[in-house]
């Protein structure tokens, strides 16, 4: 589950790790819970390089909190991503390749 860290672009601290992605959004797991209705700029380094990229940048707004089934997690649901087109494809190959995509 937890294969794609995601990082505070700002501050370079570690924020959580990718756990799922959708159209609308994508949720994280971190240690503790973030910050709801702030808008975050993440980073997102790659496992391996993706069409050249070997990190994401997006924006997005941390929509809700919650405690995760593992005890020692929050889960975080980000919406109303923003990202170049190129970096949307790079973040689908990274989907597929991580199944990180919701059950529909």
């Amino acid at each position: 589950m937890f294969h794609v860290q995601v990082m505070d672009a700002d501050t370079d601290d570690p924020i959580g790790y990718l756990v799922d992605i959708s159209p609308g959004g994508l949720m994280v797991a971190s240690e503790g819970p973030l910050e709801v209705d702030r808008r975050y700029h993440l980073r997102v380094p790659l496992p391996i390089a993706y069409l050249g990229y070997r990190e994401i940048e997006l924006e997005a707004i941390a929509s809700w909190t919650a405690p995760s089934l593992h005890p020692a997690f929050h889960r975080t649901g980000f919406r109303d991503l923003e990202l170049k087109p190129a970096q949307r494809e790079v973040l689908d190959r990274l989907v597929d390749d991580y199944h990180l995509r919701a059950a529909e």
